[in-house]
């Protein structure tokens, strides 16, 4: 019987020789060697278990030995499992040690997390190979993992941004870590978002946008069309404010968004009851109801003053086959909808709910009625991709007119990127001659709507993300520790000259001031650094014990000067290929001359680019 075992080999927080993020490194060793056949066979069934986990047997993997074969495939498997409800775990792979050994390594959000998914890995595969079924234990373990991926890890709409970042060799960071709040670009080029809003949106711009019955006013002061509307508290307020915005009505939460709660459409007493009692799921305020306003559902997406998306929203619907009923044309739909929201490009599975229920009574249907051959059947009144809906992107065909007031009302609003939901029985008209009517102002639009449209998530994200997310310049000089004692006074004077933060000596600071830093690690200490909004560059002192230790203090450096520490050759290949310019000097006195060109060099040429 074969036993396979993994034991942790390091942790590291930045680039190192497996790869140019913070990973966790395990040796998987097998007490036996395991047959190529066999291994190939414990892939075959974990992919047929794990389909979007899991490829298919490449030609490459068929080729290589079978240690090789299972360390690619636990590798493969623990990435997965950390993208699968939420996350973006870019590298994972494995090398041979040895005949029975190798090494697997695996980026990390959460160091643990990717340590517990690694544990996870092995036991699916050692119960392929044993030949046995996953233990009930087992299927708690990733109950569990998921659902601290799930609060830990970085949300769709981080996600989103961080591809984006990535295409555009834009750094990121988590700004509080389990906040999700995400730094994008380091110093004074940083930026700081939650999911699709930024710390460019002020409070009042926050303010304006989170309720809706503010917005509303607002857009009525501001002479836009937007429909009547009444807040109620009980059920028995609903026929009067009926009666007050004419049927048919609508009925939302008045602090949620999402789509989540709201029921459009409504005509008759009972429905609007069972609305109320739907949209009071989600909130504990009062709930509006509103007019109905006929037409399509359209989400003008606005950054930085400027319209670049107008998306099209699609109520949820299938269409009928003369043979199958409603429910089963649901769960039809929904096998391309799965859980996954990435694979299936943010479009979500329609729950077959009492709002569904309604919705067909209106059609005089029931879930287990069957449609005639191309009968369209609606399912939900209101086209939110959270609730089913699809989308379809009309920027191209918009009218001009529509265009200017959604600007305007971002502007208006304050907001740096915002989500403008209108109503319309023609995108191509002007709003006078449509009807149109402006619904809601979001500070959050809600990146998914136009991936689901066909927007590519990093085009999408950079339109977000906007300009000002960069790197700074970084240069890194490899010190001894006695060294950075003797050099640290040049290194502050050279960085307070152009406002640059500093490392040395483990002590740290940005311009003149100096930040406590005996309570942190090195690596607390450069995060710290790249944090700080003041600095226009940084200069790290590192020492060999902090690059073995650690890694790499950045994934990239423009300048790194090795002052005669004799690396071992793997290390020598991370610094070298991490960054622009490799000066080795044999005396403190050369790599002082060397920092202090480079820092001129690098700040001159960073005020030359701004003006």
């Amino acid at each position: 019987m074969t036993n396979l075992t993994l034991k942790l080999q390091h942790t590291f927080t930045g680039a190192n020789p497996y790869c140019n993020t913070p990973a966790v490194v395990w040796r998987l060793s097998s007490d036996n060697e395991i047959e190529s056949e066999h291994a190939l066979t414990v892939w075959k069934n974990l992919h047929i278990a794990y389909p979007d986990w899991i490829d298919e047997v490449s030609i490459e993997t068929q080729s290589g030995s079978s240690i090789s074969i299972i360390s690619d495939l636990i590798a493969q498997w623990a990435k997965a499992v950390l993208n699968s409800v939420r996350g973006f775990v870019q590298h994972a792979g494995a090398a041979e040690t040895g005949r029975n050994s190798a090494d697997i390594w695996l980026e990390y959000h959460i160091p643990v997390l990717a340590e517990r998914a690694l544990v996870l890995a092995l036991n699916a595969v050692q119960f392929e190979v044993k030949g046995i079924p996953a233990t009930d234990k087992f299927t708690r373990q990733l109950t569990q993992l998921q659902a601290h991926c799930r609060k830990h890890h970085p949300d769709y709409q981080a996600r989103i941004l961080m591809e984006a970042a990535v295409a555009h060799d834009i750094p990121y960071l988590p700004t509080v870590p389990g906040s999700r709040l995400w730094q994008f670009g380091w110093g004074n080029n940083s930026q700081i978002f939650f999911e699709s809003s930024s710390n460019s949106d002020g409070a009042i711009a926050g303010k304006l946008s989170s309720s809706k019955a503010i917005t509303k006013q607002l857009l009525n002061e501001l002479g836009l069309p937007t429909p009547e509307y009444v807040l109620v508290s009980q059920p028995s307020e609903l026929e009067e404010a009926a009666k007050k915005v004419t049927w048919p009505c609508v009925v939302k939460p008045l602090d949620r968004g999402g789509g989540k709660g709201v029921t459009a459409e409504l005509y008759s007493l009972s429905n609007l009851q069972t609305a109320f009692h739907h949209a009071r799921k989600y909130t504990k305020a009062k709930v509006m109801v509103e007019a109905y306003i006929k037409g399509d559902d359209f989400r003008l997406v606005v950054v930085d003053g400027k319209l670049i998306s107008a998306i099209q929203r699609v109520p949820p619907s299938v269409f009928g086959d003369g043979q199958q009923t409603v429910r089963s044309l649901i769960g039809e739909l929904n096998q391309t909808r799965t859980s996954n929201l990435v694979a299936s490009h943010y479009m979500r599975p329609i729950v077959m709910d009492s709002i569904v229920d309604a919705q067909l009574d209106l059609q005089q249907l029931t879930l287990d009625s069957i449609p005639v051959i191309n009968q369209k059947v609606v399912l939900r009144s209101n086209a939110n991709l959270s609730t089913g809906g699809s989308a379809v992107d009309v920027l191209d065909v918009l009218h001009p007119e529509v265009k200017l007031f959604a600007e305007m009302i971002a502007v208006k609003f304050g907001l740096g990127a915002a989500g403008i939901d209108y109503l319309t029985t023609d995108i191509q008209q002007s709003i006078s001659s449509s009807s149109g009517a402006f619904i809601e102002v979001n500070n959050i639009p809600g990146m998914e709507v136009s991936i689901a449209a066909g927007w590519k998530p990093a085009d999408i994200g950079k339109k977000i993300l906007g300009n000002k997310p960069a790197r700074i310049p970084v240069i890194v000089l490899l010190l001894p520790t006695n060294l950075q004692t003797q050099a640290i006074g040049q290194i502050v004077a050279m960085a307070e000259k152009h406002n640059w933060a500093w490392l040395c000596d483990q002590q740290m600071g940005a311009g003149a001031l100096t930040f406590a830093a005996a309570h942190l690690k090195q690596p607390e200490r450069v995060t710290a650094l790249l944090k700080n909004i003041m600095a226009a560059g940084i200069v790290i002192c590192w020492s060999e014990s902090d690059l073995l230790s650690y890694g790499a203090p950045v994934d990239k450096a423009d300048t790194f000067i090795n002052c005669n520490v004799d690396l071992p050759e793997k290390w020598h290949d991370v610094v070298e290929k991490n960054s622009a310019k490799y000066v080795g000097t044999s005396a403190l006195e050369e790599a002082m001359k060397s920092c202090q060109s480079s820092i001129t060099r690098l700040a001159n040429k960073t005020t030359n680019s701004t003006r």
